[in-house]
Formats: C-alpha cells, structure tokens, sequence
C-alpha cells in the first residue's frame, strides 16, 4: 500500500506540472462563463422581443406565442438563479466536461508510453499494479478536481446573474439544496471518473494518445448512436438500453437531477421521466459501477498481456 501511495504522489506531481491538464481546466471555465453569459443575453433577448414575436403572430396563435415566449422566459431565468442555476453548471460539468477528462486521462496513461516514461519508471523497480493504480487514482483526482472547481465556477457565476437579476436569495440556500449538491457532486465525480478509466483503458491498449483519446471519444458516440437507433425497439435490445454507459451517466445526471427538477418545474420532470426510460439513481449507481469494474479490467489485461521494452 505504501508504494501505491508512493507512486500516486509522483504521479500527482507530474500531473500538477503538465500544460494540457490546465488548458483543460480553463477550457472548462471557459464554457462555464460562456454557459452563463449567453443564458444571460438570451433571457434578456426573450424578454426584450416577446411583444415584438407575439405581435407578429396571427391573431389566432398570439395566445399560444405569448404562452411559449413566457415559458422560455421562465426556463432561462431559472437557468440563471441560484440554486436553480446549477442544473446548468452541472450540465456543463457533465458534457462537455467528460470529453475534457477523457482527453486528460488518455493523454495522462498513453504519453507515458511515448515518452518513454513507463519503461524507465518499470524498469527502476516499480511494480506494475502500483503504476497502474496510481494511473488510475491520479484520473479519479482529476475528476474530482474538475467538479469542485467547475461547481465553485458555477457558484460564482451563479451569484453574479442572480444579482443582476436582483433575485438573490440566500434562503434558497437550505439544508435540502445543499444535500442536493452534496449529491451532484458525487455523481459527477463518479461518471466522470468512469469516463476517464475508459479512455486510460483505450491509453493501456493503444499506447497511443491519438489512438486513445479519439477511440474513447469514437465509443461514446458510437454508444450514443446505437441507443438512438434502438430506441424504439421491443425486447432484449429495449432492456438493455438504460444500461448502456451513456444512458446510465445521463440517468445520474440530468434524469434525476433535483436542479433540473426545480428549474423546469413538475410538468416538466414528470416530461423527462417519460421520456428517458432510465433507471432508478439505485440502478444507474450499480450499473456505472459495473462499467467502471469492467473497463478496469480492460486497463489491467491490456497493461499485463504486453511487455514494454525495458
């Protein structure tokens, strides 16, 4: 244990003095402040052209149009309010964020086999299931890093639009939304850990980071694209949808998150329920852990069935 946390401190250290790790971080910033600056200019859009959309409407339809217009309204502005805003925060952290954890954890596993790095680090005496467990600790970090930072983004950004907005409301703040929190932040730190192990997998089979980064991102799509497809099918195909990884993150995330559910309203998550047909927070817990042990042990055989040149 002493060498596995040995080695996981050598390999924080070398993470922290990595460029790409924080051009990542301030990417994902990036789409945090672009997150909350465009739903600031669009709710402001939606507001300042409403009478305009619905005057242009046939007379018969201006009911309806004002009706869609009042409801976008409502919908960005939740998107801008704390503690409603978080259900956008945690949708950014969610995608794009495990595209940016799978970039970090491919290129964090497959360099080091381009460098050169992994045969020297072997060869000097360190056993191989303490490298690769601290690979893999050194992605759960990442991932938890990510969020705390990407949340406490958030929270700021969160803070400034709510001023604007003068609806700042530190009631809000109660030990249920704060439970609440405490549970997206697990949950995002879980998928995108997952995410991670699955392009270090793609790292420890290709020993490629173009090879790793692209066949994890491929996977996802692919994934995505195969639940589409099967979306109205009956039997076996239709069962085993909800447990695919994307929908199982989705399910943790987005289907049975409390922020969305506040913001959009019971009309709403009662429209998402019906729509998903996921699984239960229980299930998708138990399925993404099943993905996780899985992809570990795609990231143990591919490291123990090929030699390195030492």
């Amino acid at each position: 244990m002493s060498e596995l946390v040995t080695a996981l401190q050598v390999e924080l250290f070398k993470t922290r003095r990595l460029r790409l790790v924080w051009a990542l971080l301030g990417l994902m910033l990036v789409f945090l402040v672009l997150n909350s600056v465009l739903s600031y200019q669009a709710y402001q859009d939606v507001r300042r052209f409403a009478r305009l959309e619905t005057g242009a409407a046939q007379p018969e339809d201006r009911h309806a149009t004002a009706m869609q217009q009042e409801m976008l309204a409502v919908a960005l502005r939740s998107n801008l309010v704390m503690p409603s805003a978080y259900a956008g925060v945690t949708g950014v952290l969610y995608f794009p964020g495990f595209v940016l954890i799978t970039i970090a954890a491919g290129s964090l596993v497959a360099n080091e086999f381009g460098w050169g790095t992994a045969q020297r680090v072997l060869a000097r005496g360190r056993r191989r299931w303490a490298w690769l467990g601290a690979k893999l600790g050194t992605v759960a970090v990442l991932a938890a890093g990510a969020v705390v930072i990407g949340l406490a983004a958030g929270s700021v950004g969160g803070f400034a639009t709510s001023q604007a907005l003068h609806a700042w409301r530190p009631q809000a703040f109660s030990a249920e939304t704060w439970q609440s929190l405490g549970v997206m932040t697990l949950r995002l730190w879980a998928v995108l850990t997952v995410y991670g192990v699955v392009a270090a997998a793609a790292g420890f089979y290709f020993r490629n980071t173009g090879l790793a980064v692209g066949g994890a991102l491929v996977y996802y799509f692919v994934e995505a694209l195969v639940s589409g497809l099967i979306v109205q099918t009956r039997g076996w195909l239709s069962e085993i949808r909800p447990y695919l990884l994307g929908n199982v993150a989705h399910s943790l995330v987005v289907t049975h998150n409390p922020f969305v559910s506040a913001m959009m309203g019971g009309q709403g998550e009662r429209a998402l329920e019906a729509a998903a047909r996921g699984l239960d927070p229980g299930a998708a817990w138990v399925a993404l852990a099943g993905w996780g042990l899985l992809f570990s042990a795609v990231c143990v055989a591919s490291f123990a069935r090929r030699d390195l040149p030492v």
